[in-house]
């Protein structure tokens, strides 16, 4: 039976996860703070990070019980996947798509579940450029180019790399203009993701090995940090 067939009763908690994470923790951390952007209004500001590994593009029955487990442990959004926009725009042949229509049912029913925890699905929109073809993580040749005869595909040689500001701890995207930041890479620790946004030194913070190590970091993270004073 899809997952869209089931009476919401049957596939949501109660009460919410949010609901719990904003009763409890709202008012001690930013991390669990509510917040808006546009017309959206977002529980905290913990993201799961765009992940990838998927095949021809479909997400699996792993993807859609991967994806719900982190908006049941509460992630306020959660990115699924760095999904390509054509084929030849994906890094590796593991990518997730969007560039045909059979990739939209089971993404429909992942983004049905986060749905009804009151948490924000979300997707990458990808295209590789001169990044495109390569061996997965996966595979004993990871970032080597995949060519034509090993069932690579066409990639641009000539495309400039973009820069990205990197510190010796975690990668912070900062925009001089007033646009939405985010904090990712290595942030492990809830003490530090609280002190990036007391900074003012981004407005989120998305999180991917962490959510692989421990769907509930988030929970993990509030008690944590309103235990040691963290956010004082």
């Amino acid at each position: 039976m899809a997952i869209n067939s089931l009476p919401q009763q049957a596939i949501s908690v109660h009460p919410s996860v949010d609901t719990v994470l904003l009763g409890t923790y709202s008012k001690e951390t930013k991390l669990f703070r509510l917040s808006t952007r546009q017309s959206v209004t977002l529980s905290n500001r913990n993201f799961v990070s765009p992940i990838y590994n998927s095949g021809d593009g479909h997400f699996n029955d792993f993807r859609v019980a991967h994806y719900a487990s982190f908006a049941i442990k509460g992630a306020g959004v959660v990115f699924i996947e760095s999904a390509a926009a054509e084929p030849n725009g994906r890094i590796t042949p593991e990518d997730a798509g969007i560039w045909r229509d059979t990739h939209i049912p089971v993404l429909r029913q992942i983004t049905t579940l986060i749905k009804v925890q009151r948490f924000v699905p979300a997707l990458q929109i990808d295209h590789a450029g001169h990044k495109a073809s390569v061996y997965s993580t996966f595979h004993e040749l990871s970032g080597l180019i995949l060519t034509k005869e090993f069932g690579g595909w066409p990639r641009p040689s000539d495309w400039p790399p973009s820069a990205i500001a990197i510190s010796e701890d975690y990668m912070v995207i900062l925009g001089e203009a007033n646009v939405t930041t985010s904090a990712v890479g290595v942030i492990t620790e809830p003490k530090d993701a609280e002190e990036i946004l007391r900074k003012g030194e981004a407005d989120y913070i998305l999180l991917a090995r962490e959510f692989l190590r421990d769907s509930g970091c988030g929970f993990r993270a509030g008690k944590i940090i309103t235990c040691t004073g963290a956010m004082a």
